[in-house]
């Protein structure tokens, strides 16, 4: 589902049954264009995380090499659900941080990964 117009803040996809979700998070939450940002909302996050075969799996930001982690059991491990749900974080939720890595071989590690969960 393509939430670029509703914002991940009115329309929450999953909780509507969707298994994918992109949001487009340039406007909603830089509110000016002047940055790009999007998020993937990935089912079966931990799966998926666990055969992605170029994205280390840190939870360290403003980094030149993509990354990918699982708020739920990392940033936000210190809540309990009901508290991360609040926060915008799901279980199942998958951050990734975009590098400096061409776009195409980012791309087929995300498919491949997809595919195989």
């Amino acid at each position: 589902m393509d939430n670029t117009f509703a914002t991940s803040y009115l329309c929450r996809s999953i909780e509507h049954g969707a298994d994918i979700v992109v949001h487009s998070e340039t406007k909603f939450i830089g509110r000016h264009g002047t940055s790009i940002g999007g998020t993937l909302i990935l089912v079966r996050g931990q799966e998926v995380i666990n055969r992605l075969q170029l994205f280390p799996h840190l939870a360290n930001v403003r980094d030149a090499k993509s990354l990918v982690n699982h708020p739920a059991s990392t940033t936000h491990q210190q809540l309990d659900e009901e508290r991360q749900r609040s926060a915008g974080v799901i279980p199942d939720m998958v951050r990734l941080s975009i590098g400096s890595e061409t776009a195409e071989v980012l791309l087929w590690d995300l498919d491949q990964a997809l595919r195989a969960s």
